[in-house]
């Protein structure tokens, strides 16, 4: 996807090579501080990008990983699930780790997001390295498409193409190095 990355984020937490970024999807007109969502998403080979001037506009795989997940067979079925109370619309996003439930900011950032998705494409794979399974599912959520990967041991019902994910996701990307300044003019910024 496109990013807009507007700002470095570090943590206490953090070692020498690990770092963040808080970028918005789909930047609109060549803005990086503009798009449809804002997000964080940790870069597991962040020191890589030390002399990348922000802002600027990057194009990077992120991959959410599950950290509590429902899937649903369709659209009606997470409707029904939710009939009579509270819920949200079958496709949202909520960047839960750049604000608190009652709208105060997050500082620094956390690389966390929830949201409900349309499954694209579901597929139980095996590591290549591991042998252990995971469940790979490709999303919409909007206009936010993302690939989630899923411990199968937390979930009960798996997913499946066409159906509709809902949960609370870790966000790591990469940022492809052939794209890594889109637009230079704005490192003078």
């Amino acid at each position: 996807m496109r990013v807009g990355v507007t700002k470095r984020v570090s943590r206490k937490s953090d070692t020498p090579f690990d770092g963040s970024f808080v970028g918005w999807a789909n930047p609109r007109n060549e803005d990086p501080g503009s798009g449809d969502y804002c997000f964080a998403f940790d870069v597991p080979d962040y020191l890589r990008f030390r002399e990348l001037g922000l802002p600027s506009i990057v194009e990077a795989g992120v991959a959410a990983f599950a950290e509590s997940i429902e899937c649903y067979p369709s659209p009606e079925a997470y409707d029904q699930a939710h009939a009579g109370g509270v819920k949200f619309a079958s496709q949202c996003y909520i960047p839960s780790g750049m604000m608190t439930p009652d709208g105060d900011r997050i500082e620094p950032p956390e690389s966390h997001a929830i949201f409900v998705a349309h499954v694209r494409h579901a597929q139980l794979k095996r590591n290549d390295f591991t042998g252990v399974p995971y469940y790979w599912a490709q999303v919409d959520a909007l206009d936010f498409r993302v690939d989630v990967v899923i411990d199968p041991s937390i979930v009960t019902t798996p997913p499946r193409s066409g159906g509709v994910m809902s949960g609370s996701f870790w966000l790591s990307g990469r940022i492809r190095e052939a794209a890594r300044w889109v637009t230079p003019a704005y490192r003078t910024m």
